[in-house]
């Protein structure tokens, strides 16, 4: 599996202390490196995603967020993200949620689940769960799960 190289994550810090459009076209060539290298590992991530479950993102560059900023409704006029963050939807309608990535210095995160389902899907993951919360369980009590992840953050079903 792909690493991310120490320099992606210094482009992102000198990115976050000079987040200027003159500085980005100076860089421009360093940020595409730091990219390429990000698409690589999405590329690695989508495939081994692939290997147990259905996703119609198409590629891992497909999965990444722009580094470019909408700042039109923003009092924050920063230009650009200084992250790579990308996100691996399932095929839907008959899957739903996804998994989502953000590679930041001190902030990477690497997810997956059920952003804000609607009542009925919420209703249907309470379901499975009560029906059988064997294989739950057993992620919830793996100790490297908890190791790496601690217990069940934030609001919980």
């Amino acid at each position: 599996m792909s690493k991310i190289s120490p320099s992606v994550l210094q482009f992102l810090t000198k990115l976050e202390d000079n987040n200027n459009r003159d500085w980005f076209n100076e860089n421009k060539t360093t940020y595409q490196a730091a990219h390429a290298e990000v698409v690589d590992l999405a590329d690695e991530l989508l495939n081994e995603l692939k290997q147990h479950d259905e996703i119609s993102t198409a590629s891992g560059k497909k999965s990444l967020m722009r580094i470019y900023r909408d700042v039109r409704f923003s009092k924050d006029k920063s230009p650009f993200k200084a992250r790579f963050a990308g996100s691996f939807s399932r095929v839907k309608p008959a899957l739903r949620g996804g998994y989502f990535f953000n590679i930041q210095p001190g902030q990477t995160v690497v997810g997956g689940g059920f952003y804000g389902p609607n009542p009925e899907d919420l209703k249907l993951i309470r379901n499975h769960i009560a029906q059988d919360d064997s294989q739950l369980r057993e992620v919830l009590n793996d100790k490297d799960f908890s190791r790496v992840f601690g217990g069940l953050l934030g609001e919980q079903v």
